[in-house]
């Protein structure tokens, strides 16, 4: 065969060279050539199933401690976990006092992330500073001038017809 070749099965070749007219060559003017088969899959990349990581958290309240989740789509095992750095499990976990929580996520051996999957949470637990205790009056919003505008001017009515009411008594009297 001259020229250039295409895909070649399988087996044990042997290449001859010819020099371009000009040209000597300086050594042998053939090659051994092996094209063994290729066992692995060609061209095509390993896919794993995706996993959605999830961490979720609740607010420490005045009658309940915080907690935050950790789960997975997949179930347990699929997503390597950290909790400030440390290795954690899904599952709850409960919170009692103020602190940050920093969270991370990883895709365990033979699963994949989507490219948008959040892999990073931080978490701010705030202990109340007041629990029952009304620290001020609620706010309702309203303004409250034309109210006191009327029971001033009723006041005043109400001092206005007392005085009335008096000096007439004086006078029937005086007469």
């Amino acid at each position: 065969m001259t020229g250039r070749t295409g895909a070649l099965a399988p087996g044990s070749y042997t290449v001859e060279v010819a020099a371009a007219s000009g040209y000597v060559l300086t050594s042998s003017s053939t090659i051994p050539l092996t094209v063994a088969p290729y066992a692995g899959l060609c061209g095509q990349l390993i896919t794993h199933p995706l996993v959605a990581a999830v961490a979720t958290m609740q607010q420490i309240t005045c009658h309940s401690a915080g907690s935050y989740t950790l789960t997975s789509d997949q179930g347990p095992g699929s997503v390597g976990w950290t909790v400030d750095g440390a290795s954690a499990a899904e599952g709850t976990y409960a919170v009692s006092g103020s602190r940050t929580v920093h969270v991370t996520a990883s895709p365990a051996s033979g699963f994949g992330f989507d490219v948008d999957q959040q892999a990073t949470w931080d978490f701010t637990f705030l202990v109340p500073t007041a629990c029952g205790q009304l620290t001020t009056l609620a706010f309702t919003g309203a303004d409250a001038s034309p109210l006191l505008d009327i029971a001033g001017f009723l006041t005043l009515l109400g001092v206005a017809l007392v005085r009335t009411t008096r000096r007439r008594s004086v006078k029937q009297q005086a007469q």
